[in-house]
């Protein structure tokens, strides 16, 4: 609330001490909990008012304490619905935004007897705040007002005023919306021992309307109020003011879609020419109570944020397929500045414009297509999939988010334009997650909604599915990269089936660089990128090779041997990705150490030494582990327990992998530490990542080598996505059944027989 100059006003007459003792009988509930004579002897303000078509007027109201001689029509009471008799909230008319009314605080004044204040009274205030009735959030703020002119009450004797002066306060400042109001205010003395006096208990209230503009004040938020039974008789209109609580709504203003009622009608936008706008748009409800918007042949343009989590914003007019076009589809507009775009968005034509990033929370489905934009094409414009952390029911943060559990779907049939002025550059784009479903058949190119892969198969597969991840590249260890960007793919033939034994395809790999915004090729030299595949998303990796044309920025390779599921990403040939050890691991289980590790493919194996030092230098052999197969394509699993007795400090592990012709090679080195107390329940995961199972190791000493455990799995947004009890054998157990998980981040939370629980992170391939 704003606080201008004041004006003065003059101050009403107050009670005699003997009328005071009248009042503090009839109204104990807010003063005789105090000392006697506790509180202020009366109080009051005055307004000068201007409702909508009459005259100024100036009206003093006062509080509790307002009783004989003042009663008369030059007094009005404050409201106070908590008072004994209860006192109704005053109304003080009807107003309007456009300038032609006016609501003024002109002044305020408090009386009572310093005599009766056990300390003495170091400042006199007002605390007033004026907010839409019924309207949430209800503020919490109050504005304060000094009332620091002091003066001796020449109708009570021993009485002392400190009013404000005059005041210029104007009620009706920052208000943008039509509907009822309420004025809430409360008198309050400060005392030197710190201690302060309030008059009343709770707060006095007034009430007025503001009549609802022709269009939506700028911030402002206006409620959709249409129904079959309403005065519009279920209009779907947008342009008629009458289907909305605050004007027709514009660029600038909020708009709210109520949840569905059983007269409730929506707006359906079908006029090619209107120009629908909007600041923040919020449909309410969900499932069958969702609030609903209907665009069709039409252009909504939203600048701000779009919350939906019923999914009730729709438009499925395509008239013209492949192309934007909206003479002729449905189309949403995003032109704001850093958006965030919640729930489910299912709409032909989708287009990111503005500036800044768009975050979507769930999924935006464009049925045709989804083109790009940006108000300056230098600095471009981006969407994203994102999440969001909570507290209290409020979105505290938002951001980039690879759990792909929000994403883009163009489905079976919408594509990224490829038009200049809209297609993907290297500053404008998805990032995150973009998935896409299509027919592919033999000897025909699919460019997969044109997210920047091309595949022609040998086979004819018949659905495709297709994963893009962008700005996120795959793990490889020690200096080698690889790009942020990779492609999942499922459903083309096994080339280790009987049926389609050679089954290939041939793959143009895109990519987007520009010297100014190198940042997708992750530091990579254009002319040094090779293609890998992998089918762990991470190490280890096939390398593909390929040829690099940096004119169209591509990498192509053909006749690449096909997989049920298989990920293809660039990385630096001159640096090259591993291809044979998956992962090594090694955990603390109480005073022991376990070891894990995976190889992808193993080619004249011996097997592997493994080694530890205590000083990272050093190393000894602790045992050797044969090869499971000396020469094998599938993926082999390796545990072993240094259980050697002892251990103190940090104890250093490497795996040396020993060839049959005597070569050797060395892993990365792990570290376990044992200092400190013995851990009271350790946990260790096997094998991390995991494909269809996953398997415990829990510390014996604490659970005993049997018992039972609850198990959960979540994932990344903490939905529980597993929960089992499971039996525990030999200080371990095993969460199976999981291969229709989605590839990514969970985390594991586990619960011992004794209460205690234990979190880890483990990670689906």
């Amino acid at each position: 609330m704003q606080t201008p100059t004041f004006s003065r006003q003059a101050r009403p007459t107050w009670l005699s001490w003997q009328n005071l003792l009248v009042i503090l009988l009839l109204f104990g509930a807010d003063f005789t909990q105090q000392a006697a004579a506790q509180s202020p002897g009366g109080d009051a303000i005055t307004l000068t008012q201007k409702p909508t078509s009459s005259t100024s007027q100036s009206v003093t109201y006062a509080g509790l304490n307002y009783v004989t001689p003042y009663n008369n029509s030059t007094y009005t009471r404050l409201g106070n619905t908590s008072s004994t008799p209860a006192v109704p909230n005053p109304s003080l008319g009807t107003y309007d935004l456009d300038g032609n009314s006016s609501l003024v605080l002109t002044n305020s004044s408090i009386d009572f007897m310093p005599g009766s204040i056990n300390s003495p009274v170091v400042s006199t205030k007002l605390f007033y705040r004026v907010y839409q009735t019924n309207f949430p959030p209800t503020p919490n703020n109050y504005s304060q007002l000094s009332l620091p002119n002091f003066s001796a009450d020449p109708n009570n004797n021993g009485y002392v005023i400190y009013d404000s002066g005059a005041t210029n306060i104007n009620l009706l400042a920052g208000l943008t919306n039509g509907g009822n109001y309420t004025v809430d205010l409360y008198f309050q003395l400060d005392r030197a021992d710190g201690s302060s006096l309030k008059d009343p208990s709770n707060v006095y209230s007034l009430a007025f309307y503001v009549t609802a503009p022709p269009v939506t004040p700028p911030g402002g938020t206006t409620v959709w109020q249409s129904t079959t039974t309403g005065p519009t008789n279920g209009s779907t209109d947008w342009t008629l003011a009458a289907n909305w609580s605050n004007g027709v709504p514009n660029s600038k203003a909020n708009v709210i879609i109520p949840e569905k009622t059983g007269t409730q009608v929506y707006p359906i936008l079908d006029d090619i020419n209107y120009p629908y706008e909007v600041l923040d748009l919020s449909l309410n409800g969900s499932g069958s109570t969702a609030g609903l918007l209907n665009i069709r042949t039409a252009t909504l343009k939203v600048y701000g944020n779009l919350t939906q989590n019923g999914g009730g914003l729709t438009g499925n007019t395509t008239d013209a397929r492949g192309v934007t076009d909206n003479t002729k589809n449905s189309t949403l507009i995003f032109a704001g500045n850093n958006q965030l775009i919640t729930g489910q968005v299912n709409v032909s034509d989708i287009i990111i414009a503005g500036t800044g990033i768009k975050s979507v929370i769930n999924a935006v489905n464009p049925l045709n297509i989804i083109a790009f934009r940006p108000d300056n094409p230098t600095n471009g414009v981006i969407i994203q999939s994102a999440a969001y952390n909570i507290m209290g029911g409020v979105i505290t943060s938002y951001g980039l988010d690879f759990s792909k559990n929000s994403f883009v779907d163009l489905g079976t049939a919408a594509n990224i334009s490829v038009v200049a002025g809209e297609a993907e550059t290297p500053v404008s784009y998805i990032k995150g997650i973009t998935n896409v479903n299509r027919q592919a058949s033999q000897g025909n190119k699919q460019t997969f909604g044109n997210i920047g892969i091309d595949i022609t198969s040998s086979t004819s597969p018949g659905s495709v599915r297709i994963q893009r991840v962008l700005g996120d590249a795959l793990q490889g260890p020690g200096t080698s990269v690889a790009v942020k960007r990779q492609y999942i793919i499922n459903g083309y033939d096994d080339s280790g089936s009987n049926v389609s034994s050679s089954s290939t395809f041939d793959v143009i790999f895109h990519y987007l660089y520009s010297a100014a915004n190198p940042g997708e090729l992750s530091g990579i030299q254009p002319e040094n990128l090779a293609m890998f595949s992998t089918i762990t998303n991470g190490v280890p990796y096939n390398s593909l090779g390929g040829t690099v044309d940096e004119i169209a920025q591509t990498v192509t390779r053909k006749a690449i041997p096909t997989l049920p599921t298989i990920t293809l990403t660039l990385g630096d040939k001159t640096n090259p990705l591993p291809v044979s050890l998956i992962a090594f691991t090694a955990t603390r289980s109480n005073q022991n150490a376990l070891l894990a590790w995976a190889t992808a493919t193993e080619q004249n194996s011996a097997g592997f030494e493994v080694q530890v030092s205590t000083d990272g230098t050093s190393f000894r052999k602790l045992a050797f582990l044969a090869s499971q197969n000396p020469n094998s394509a599938q993926k082999l699993q390796y545990t072993y327990t240094d259980a050697e007795a002892g251990k103190t400090g940090t104890r250093y592990y490497r795996l040396r992998q020993l060839d049959i012709t005597g070569e050797e090679s060395f892993s990365p080195v792990r570290a376990v530490n044992f200092d400190g107390a013995t851990a009271t329940s350790a946990l260790a995961a096997y094998p991390n990542p995991f494909a269809d199972k996953v398997a415990f190791n829990l510390d014996a000493t604490t659970i005993g080598a049997n018992g039972s455990a609850h198990v959960q799995l979540l994932d990344m947004t903490g939905r529980i996505v597993r929960e089992q009890n499971l039996t525990v054998q030999n200080a371990s157990l095993t969460l199976d059944n999981l291969s229709d998980l989605r590839s990514g981040l969970y985390m594991a939370r586990i619960t011992l027989p004794n209460g205690s629980a234990k979190t880890l992170r483990v990670q689906k391939q």
